[in-house]
């Protein structure tokens, strides 16, 4: 895969991300998504805490939302009716600390990017999960959104009760058991945006254990939804990821990143499986594959995501184009 310098890859050029990132020190975003907004939509707000190291300057974020229903930077309010098209916040008049304040709705997607939901055919219970990569964290919150931005990303959920939630940073706290509330997750250094991953449903945790490597412990679980969770294979999972752990630990001498890894078994994934930081999502198309202790290719699958933690969410080419690099 190859990209000149001037083509578009996500609503912007390469020449046009390269002055962005000259620009621009981005520190820190804290996203809330609110899941319990309606059928149709997620409530999002997100701050961003940035530097800009020309005073004055003028740049844009990135936000692809149907409805923006307030922008504040550095507490002066925009309109967004005039600041925001074409799935761009134009900000001009920075300073050298900036914090932008940002409220959108984005819609569900039908296509299985961003955020989508999607019904259990067996009980009829909701699950949303959510995959920004490769470009689709601007329709989930707003960001700068290029692999060579990256900065410290928190996260807050407000879910429904009976819930459960998995993202990219550890669980911090949580609604009592069967209640509905927010969900909050440790800040998760370094990130790009459109490594943000969530899964959250009445998903249950069918196998949960700990990996000592050279770092310390890593907190393993796999989760499914409740009618899959008799399936075989649910442990075989955990015990392949551990292997592909100790190896990487081994060939990379570096320990593994993070301090939890969630295995999710995610309905209507597009892809067989996807890494992102602190969490795998494995397709369940794959199941009747993991039961088979001979079958080599679902051992194939995990260890080639499990290297992602290292290749593509640790270390990350500048531009698009080096994805071939993870």
């Amino acid at each position: 895969m190859t990209a000149p310098q001037a083509q578009l890859w996500a609503g912007w050029t390469e020449t046009e991300a390269a002055k962005r990132a000259a620009l621009l020190d981005v520190e820190s975003y804290d996203v809330f998504l609110d899941l319990t907004a309606g059928l149709d939509t997620v409530r999002s707000r997100t701050q961003i805490r940035f530097r800009c190291r020309v005073p004055g300057g003028a740049t844009y974020a990135d936000v692809s939302a149907p409805t923006v229903s307030r922008v504040v930077l550095n507490g002066a309010d925009l309109d967004p009716g005039t600041a925001v098209s074409d799935g761009r916040l134009r900000l001009q008049g920075l300073t050298l600390s900036n914090v932008l304040t940002v409220d959108a709705e984005f819609p569900y997607s039908a296509d299985g990017r961003g955020l989508w939901r999607c019904a259990d055919p067996a009980d009829g219970a909701v699950y949303v999960l959510g995959n920004c990569f490769p470009t689709h964290a601007p329709r989930v919150f707003c960001c700068f959104d290029q692999p060579d931005i990256q900065a410290d990303l928190t996260l807050a959920v407000s879910a429904p009760a009976g819930w459960d939630c998995v993202a990219n940073g550890s669980m911090t706290s949580r609604p009592p058991v069967g209640q509905a509330g927010v969900w909050r997750f440790a800040t998760v250094p370094a990130m790009k945006p459109y490594e943000l991953a969530l899964c959250a449903g009445p998903f249950v945790t069918v196998s949960q254990q700990e990996y000592h490597g050279t770092g310390g412990a890593v907190q393993l679980s796999v989760r499914c939804r409740p009618t899959l969770a008799g399936s075989a294979g649910m442990e075989r999972a955990a015990g392949l990821v551990r292997q592909a752990l100790a190896f990487y630990e081994r060939l990379l001498a570096v320990a593994c990143p993070y301090p939890t890894y969630d295995i999710v078994f995610a309905p209507e994934l597009g892809p067989l499986a996807v890494s992102l930081p602190g969490v795998m999502m494995v397709s369940e198309t794959l199941l009747q594959r993991a039961a088979d202790p001979g079958d080599d290719f679902f051992a194939l699958v995990l260890a080639h995501e499990t290297a992602h933690l290292w290749f593509g969410c640790l270390v990350e080419g500048r531009w698009w184009d080096d994805l071939w690099l993870a």
